[in-house]
């Protein structure tokens, strides 16, 4: 099978191409909309002991990944990294079960992020004329 394509203007699609491609590693709405959203899920997920848990939610958007992580460096709050920790993979009291609030939070937020992405992307594809 052989497929020919014949076109003119190939430094004009030469230089959309590399515009989008630059524009496509800059999607800050994007993952700052994602982490907002993990964030709210996580805050009504999180374990109520007396809130602070839910309140040490942190988040941080850049051009390519959104964090969300919870606790601080202060272990004596049970918004503490160590107590956070032990809430979330069950090891804190004697018979306690895991409750990985963190991870439910991620995932139920999966197809909204990838549809956050995909619609970014098309409008980087779309601002460079493509």
């Amino acid at each position: 099978m052989r497929i020919v394509v014949e076109f003119d203007g190939i430094a004009d699609l030469d230089a959309r191409l590399t515009q989008a491609g630059k524009e496509i590693r800059r999607l800050p709405r994007a993952f700052g909309d994602i982490r907002n959203r993990i964030m709210r899920v996580g805050a009504g997920e999180a374990p109520r002991y007396h809130g602070a848990t839910a309140a040490s939610l942190e988040g941080k958007a850049s051009n390519l990944k959104a964090e969300v992580h919870a606790g601080g460096d202060n272990y004596r709050s049970h918004a503490g990294g160590v107590y956070v920790a032990m809430n979330h993979y069950g090891t804190r009291w004697d018979g306690q079960r895991p409750n990985r609030w963190l991870y439910r939070a991620l995932y139920s937020m999966a197809d909204f992020g990838r549809a956050r992405l995909e619609r970014e992307i098309d409008s980087k594809f779309r601002e460079a004329g493509l």
